[in-house]
């Protein structure tokens, strides 16, 4: 069933106007801000950081294809789309740190504006305070300026389920193609590729099908997944207890309880997957089943969406076997990769907790957090999830075109706003089961709380009349909520009434100052809201509170982004090399260029110290590598680095003709919360 029928075909000539092209307003000024302010904050001393350890070898290995050397896909490393682009950088623009980081920092500010075609399901507000907090999100920009698979991988997922609403709201063969070509490359960027395919196919299927039962199955469906739930947590509970129990006894009990709760971590994955499909039934459309209508609509099309998997194919192929030199990556991106990443299972690298995602991500990610979790819990509770379809009209400068009509079909009525809370909450299951958990992951739970954040603030300021608020006090009261912190900060920190030291009474005279600053602001606050009313003060209190975690965020960005980058102090810098290495690096080249000439120095270096300097020794054409086996004969250079591992063997080799220098090469963050 179509619901409007709407569109142009605009007649573009070499004489036609640039208002034909572009119409400018203020949402479009708005989003050219935005984006410009998006490559800088991706751009902007993009190359000053050194290499972290896994950034090395995606450079080293994207460098080697560059320079003619080849590549081969390799599961370890993910899929081959990041070493493709990153030696098309090389190509286009030389390589070093900077070249080696552009094309993450473009797929970080395309990210950015992609909320723009959100519009019909975000509504504009929506949409624009989506990409605005893309711009800002401390974890979205730091590993849009890092070479990482995981910026790509998130414009790939979005681009799908753009395609996915798009076309289920058209029809529109186009979406058909970019769907298809999304996703071939999305698994030519990364195995998690799998996660996000499951989110997409699952929250499809099960739409489908609480779209389509009566009622009477509906209920007894939702009964069945509402007692299985229970006897999985049930069953959680009996082995937690189970597994104490045997830890308390002896050695061989204290294994026993370790293997017993090992199958806590798949009985959680399961119970998790299927509360995400109870909460899609809380809120599916059945009267105008957009989801049944989208399925059912594939089948006539059957011969475009061939067409578009062959171009999928076709990408995947290109990718995988590197235009075909390598025929090996059809299995290596295919059953090798599965196969490997599901061993790693059981290896869960980085040792985080179950809880790590739970604490890292509101630590830098606050901001969307508070929002979409408080909005998304709202949404659940009272089961009203606001359908924010906006029909846009042809712009005037198309108004004497030739009319062509495309036809409007139902894609929201609050699936939108579901489909958001499931993608959030199934990230977060799926992500704190898998075994290996690490800082940059961050990124796909960041992203469908963002869009989950931009839903609920066009809810929140829907027909809100701004020119009364200012007109009743509006800026006043947030004045007034702003200065609430400010009080609480000053009560908290003091301790009145110690004693009569000088430092003592400044400090009591900081908590009566603060006691009085909250009682003045709560008068105001008590005036300026019954003035605006319940409606009116409860927004203005939602825009200060946003506006006031708006700026810290700002802070915790440039801060992370352009001031820590590379120190530990951050929980996201991780197995990142420290400043010392480029420190090493400008005085090996200050040595070289006294001595032999730029970079022309001998340097001997061992495995321990390979990465990242293995990506900056390619430029030392008479550097050798002796890995753990140190050589007099390798060891004869001005110039010789050694990690600690090799320490004791290199030694008797150098004596006391060198001098030695100490310095950091790769470190980790202090990780306090895993006791």
């Amino acid at each position: 069933m179509t619901v409007k029928s709407s569109s142009v075909q605009r007649k573009i000539t070499l004489d036609s106007p640039l208002t034909i092209l572009v119409v400018l307003n203020l949402e479009i000024i708005l989003y050219a801000t935005v984006f410009i302010l998006a490559l800088f904050t991706r751009f902007y001393m993009l190359g000053d950081r050194v290499m972290s350890h896994d950034e090395s070898l995606h450079t080293l290995y994207s460098w080697n294809l560059y320079a003619g050397k080849g590549y081969q896909h390799d599961p370890l490393m993910h899929g081959p789309f990041l070493f493709h682009i990153t030696a098309l950088m090389y190509f286009l623009f030389g390589d070093n740190d900077f070249t080696a980081r552009i094309a993450t920092a473009l797929f970080g500010a395309i990210l950015v504006i992609l909320p723009y075609w959100f519009r019909p399901w975000l509504g504009r507000i929506g949409a624009l305070s989506a990409a605005f907090m893309i711009l800002i999100s401390p974890g979205l920009m730091y590993y849009s300026r890092y070479i990482r698979h995981d910026i790509f991988v998130s414009v790939w997922t979005v681009l799908i389920f753009l395609s996915f609403f798009q076309y289920m709201r058209t029809r529109g063969t186009r979406w058909l193609f970019i769907g298809a070509v999304a996703v071939a490359l999305m698994l030519s960027t990364k195995e998690i590729s799998y996660i996000h395919g499951y989110i997409g196919f699952s929250f499809i299927a099960a739409s489908y099908l609480w779209e389509s039962l009566p009622k009477a199955r509906r209920q007894m469906v939702s009964y069945v997944l509402l007692g299985v739930i229970f006897v999985l947590v049930a069953a959680q509970v009996y082995v937690v207890l189970q597994a104490d129990t045997l830890a308390a006894t002896t050695a061989e009990g204290e294994t026993a309880a370790f293997s017993l709760t090992e199958h806590t971590d798949t009985l959680t994955l399961i119970a998790g997957l299927l509360i995400g499909l109870l909460f899609i039934q809380l809120g599916v459309d059945r009267t105008n089943r957009p989801v049944t209508t989208f399925v059912q609509s594939l089948l006539p099309r059957r011969l475009d969406i061939g067409k578009a998997v062959i171009a999928a194919i076709a990408v995947f192929v290109v990718l995988h076997t590197t235009f075909f030199t390598n025929i090996g990556g059809l299995y290596s991106g295919t059953i090798g990769e599965v196969t490997y990443w599901l061993n790693q299972q059981d290896v869960q690298r980085g040792g985080q907790p179950w809880y790590y995602y739970l604490f890292l991500v509101p630590l830098y990610e606050f901001l969307p957090v508070t929002i979409g979790l408080i909005g998304g819990l709202v949404y659940l509770i009272r089961r009203k999830f606001p359908d924010h379809t906006q029909l846009e009209s042809p712009p005037p400068s198309a108004a004497n075109s030739d009319d062509e009509t495309v036809s409007i079909w139902p894609s929201d009525s609050g699936t939108f706003a579901l489909f958001l809370i499931y993608w959030t909450f199934i990230a977060f299951v799926v992500y704190s089961w898998a075994g290996e958990k690490m800082p940059w992951l961050t990124v796909h739970m960041t992203l469908p709380l963002i869009f989950l954040s931009g839903h609920v603030i066009q809810t929140v300021l829907d027909g809100f009349n701004w020119a009364d608020a200012r007109k009743n006090g509006g800026l006043l009261l947030a004045g007034a909520l702003l200065l609430v912190p400010a009080g609480l900060i000053a009560v908290a920190t003091a301790q009145p009434f110690q004693s009569q030291s000088l430092q003592s009474i400044n400090e009591t005279l900081q908590f009566i100052a603060g006691i009085i600053l909250l009682l003045v602001l709560a008068g105001l606050i008590w005036m300026f809201g019954r003035k605006l009313g319940r409606y009116a003060a409860l927004r203005v209190a939602f825009i200060t509170a946003f506006v006031f975690m708006t700026l810290l965020t700002i802070r915790f960005a440039w801060m992370l982004n352009f001031v820590n980058y590379d120190y530990v102090n951050e929980l996201l810098v991780y197995a990142h090399a420290s400043p010392d290495v480029k420190l090493a690096l400008n005085q090996i080249d200050d040595i070289s260029r006294r001595t032999v000439g730029d970079k022309m120095i001998r340097v001997a270096y061992d495995n321990d110290s390979t990465w990242p300097l293995e990506w900056y020794m390619r430029e030392y054409p008479n550097r050798v590598y002796y890995g753990e086996n140190p050589t007099r004969e390798a060891l004869d250079s001005p110039i010789v680095i050694v990690g600690s591992a090799n320490e004791s063997k290199v030694k008797p080799y150098l004596g006391d003709q060198y001098t030695r220098f100490n310095y950091r090469l790769v470190w980790w963050p202090i990780e306090d919360y895993k006791n």
